[in-house]
């Protein structure tokens, strides 16, 4: 953001250059490898002191087969294949490693804390690059977790928790608006039977209140406004 430093990958790992003599580059990782490389989806911080890249594992390929049986321009069946993963085989997996560029650390996300993922959404950054947040959604969609990342000391932990026996709905009930000058996380969650909204304290994890409540949903959060603390939502 401040144009100083360009972040890029090579040799499967993340290097960074001064725009003005990109002949001084240096690594800031070691440890990617053609099999499990870094990503060029790297996001800096808003103050250019941090970056944030992901490691890939790479999943599996599975070709599935597909009959066309009447295709309008031949009487003959037609043969088509395309990629599709079916349930057991392996997805690609993200390692997010948090970066301080000027001291050249690197701090990784626990894998523990994000196994097993079906995808790793973020990241969210705070307005005062004091923190992170990644979106984790587990495979099988039962445990979706929003997690969030020190800085200054590159802990993770997970501030957000979502559980289920049957289907967290990520796809169509899923909000998540980040207050940055407050540090604070406007959630919406079914937890109590109803789709409702909750505030989150963003850096210790707490609820500080349920926003609504009530038997009825929330449909749809149509505005934030941040400076009067008021929601706009369809219900």
């Amino acid at each position: 953001p401040d144009k100083r430093w360009k972040a890029y990958i090579k040799n499967s790992n993340v290097y960074v250059s001064p725009v003005d003599a990109p002949e001084k580059e240096s690594v800031l990782s070691f440890d990617g490898s053609p099999g499990e490389y870094y990503a060029a989806g790297m996001s800096w911080s808003p103050d250019s002191k941090y970056l944030l890249a992901n490691r890939i594992r790479p999943g599996g390929k599975r070709l599935l087969t597909l009959i066309e049986s009447s295709p309008t321009d031949q009487l003959q069946p037609k043969l088509h294949t395309r990629d599709y993963l079916k349930p057991g085989d392996a997805l690609n997996q993200k390692f997010p490693v948090l970066f301080h560029v000027a001291e050249r650390k690197a701090f990784p996300v626990n894998p523990e804390m994000i196994a097993n993922q079906y995808s790793l959404y973020g990241p969210h950054w705070n307005a005062d690059s004091q923190s992170v947040l990644l979106e984790y959604n587990q495979r099988g969609h039962q445990n979706f977790h929003v997690i969030r990342i020190d800085t200054k000391t590159g802990v993770a932990s997970a501030v957000i928790k979502e559980q289920s026996p049957t289907f967290f709905h990520y796809s169509g009930k899923k909000f998540l608006h980040y207050v940055q000058k407050s540090e604070e996380i406007i959630w919406m969650s079914e937890r109590d039977g109803w789709n409702h909204l909750f505030l989150y304290d963003a850096k210790s994890g707490k609820v500080k209140n349920q926003i609504t409540k009530g038997p009825w949903v929330v449909r749809k959060v149509v505005k934030v406004d941040e400076k009067n603390r008021r929601i706009l939502f369809e219900g």
